[in-house]
């Protein structure tokens, strides 16, 4: 005689009011993009609803009109949380990787579509032109990171067969490499209570703590400020510092709302903010980028970057440069960051595993998940052409003899081309001119020792204009005096006969 009462499903009443609508942005590819072979597809749903069901991602030939063609959905929209105090669970948020290799060429519309368990829904589209076969000449030979001597022979491999050239060009490295950035406490932001100065510690129930990404990604910007493009610092035509930047910034990234920041929402957050300040500027990233992934963009395309680091904690650094090059049984490089954790620049080791990087920071190895760059439209990089292949018929290479190139330096070198209907392509490796590896010292005809005939050989070289010793004109400076005279001759006939230590060269 008594009553058994069950209830299954969800509370009934209108949640329309304390739901907001699905909001979808398509973070990338971004509108007018020329994608190469495949993409990864990555949305964010900002309207903060926590009844996102999935976002689907479609596609359809030219315009918006459609039809559309699916190409899949991601129900788990989770996207990694780096708060500087907490580890960080690797995330991708919505995303779909779209191989298109096996499609015709030319225009498409890419459409997200984020739905909620309502049947609410928001779609956000891109136009871009997809080449399903790249013409990029991709460097394999040397592997990047090598030496080379006199001369390089550079191999290169491009898909697409509709190529009639590719041209070579050159850019200095340095070994001391510094975009000159600012320095940015985190605990000096976030305050909550009307004291900055209490260190803003998490602790404290204040959000200092959490505010690398804000701090990192107004660094990042700070230098375009610092090259000339005002707008970075410009709000309401009040120009603003950068600590009020970062503020802004991580009410873009709703930091405080989320204890941290979130991947999607820092990259949505930065593409808003400076879309409204401006729109000077595109944004780009990468996930699990490598060493030479990083140092091509801050270096050799001079963008700013900004570093996601996993493991604990996770957290966000503004990248400054690089120091140094590793040597002998030394397989660490060296990355200089802009700390917003410490407000210094300091310098900490970095692994380089092919495919992904490490960076050792406060007593461990944390794996960099994420790369975040920021270029303005109008910034043009200069490079010093040396050479071109008009002839693939046995394959893209090229042999250079190197000039005007310095002994023991580093340099990018950039190879591109362009198909049938211009769309370009290229590549970048990062290599070292070392003679000194290469070669014996002393040994200028290369035959495997040091003797009298590289006595004659330096001699026909420098007083009679004969050929220049192999490797280079540059392992003619005997002495190291950056000069190649008599007096190399004077110090190498020393060496022969015992009256000097080795050549340098």
């Amino acid at each position: 005689g008594r009553l058994v009462l069950y209830v299954a499903g969800f509370p009934g009443g209108d949640t329309s009011a304390s739901t907001p609508d699905p909001k979808v942005h398509l973070l990338s590819p971004n509108q007018g993009d020329t994608l190469f072979g495949s993409v990864e597809l990555w949305a964010a749903d900002t309207s903060g609803s926590d009844i996102i069901d999935y976002v689907a991602f479609a596609y359809a030939e030219g315009g918006l009109a459609g039809p559309y063609y699916e190409l899949g959905r991601d129900y788990d929209g989770a996207s990694t949380l780096r708060d500087g105090v907490n580890p960080a669970i690797t995330e991708n948020g919505y995303t779909y990787t779209w191989d298109f290799s096996g499609m015709e060429e030319g225009q498409y519309t890419i459409r997200a579509a984020s739905y909620d368990t309502k049947n609410g829904y928001s779609m956000d589209y891109r136009t871009v032109y997809l080449e399903p076969t790249p013409p990029v000449p991709q460097i394999t030979s040397p592997e990047e990171g090598e030496s080379f001597c006199s001369p390089l022979n550079l191999v290169m491999v491009c898909s697409d067969e509709n190529i009639s050239v590719v041209e070579l060009a050159r850019k200095n490295a340095s070994f001391g490499y510094s975009v000159g950035s600012a320095t940015l406490q985190q605990n000096s932001l976030g305050d909550d209570d009307g004291d900055p100065t209490d260190g803003n510690f998490a602790f404290n129930d204040e959000f200092g703590d959490y505010y690398s990404g804000p701090a990192a990604a107004a660094i990042a910007a700070k230098v375009w400020y610092d090259r000339g493009y005002s707008s970075v610092l410009l709000d309401d035509m009040t120009t603003i510092g950068i600590d009020t930047l970062a503020e802004n910034l991580a009410a873009s990234f709703k930091t405080r709302e989320n204890l941290g920041t979130y991947d999607d929402l820092l990259y949505s957050g930065l593409k808003a903010y400076f879309y409204n300040h401006g729109d000077e500027f595109e944004f780009g990233f990468k996930r699990n980028p490598s060493y030479f992934d990083i140092r091509r963009q801050l270096e050799d395309e001079e963008r700013t970057v900004i570093i996601g680091l996993g493991g604990n904690p996770g957290l966000w650094m503004a990248v400054d440069g690089f120091v140094g090059w590793p040597t002998g049984d030394d397989t660490a490089y060296q990355v200089r960051v802009s700390n917003p954790e410490t407000g210094t620049l300091v310098s900490y080791p970095v692994l380089n595993h092919g495919g992904y990087c490490e960076m050792y920071y406060g007593g461990s190895w944390h794996q960099v998940d994420l790369m975040v760059s920021m270029l303005a439209r109008d910034w043009s990089v200069s490079r010093t052409m040396f050479g071109f292949d008009l002839d693939g018929s046995d394959g893209w290479s090229y042999s250079w003899m190197p000039t005007g190139v310095n002994e023991d330096s580093l340099y990018f070198i950039y190879a591109t081309t362009k198909d049938a209907v211009n769309i370009r392509g290229y590549s970048t490796s990062l290599l070292q001119y070392n003679c000194t590896v290469n070669y014996l010292a002393g040994d200028y005809d290369d035959n495997g020792s040091v003797e009298l005939n590289d006595l004659t050989y330096l001699i026909n070289f420098i007083v009679n204009e004969g050929p220049a010793p192999v490797g280079g004109a540059g392992r003619a400076d005997a002495n190291c005096d950056n000069y190649i005279n008599v007096t190399d001759i004077i110090y190498f006939m020393n060496y022969v006969f015992g009256g000097s230590s080795a050549p340098c060269r």
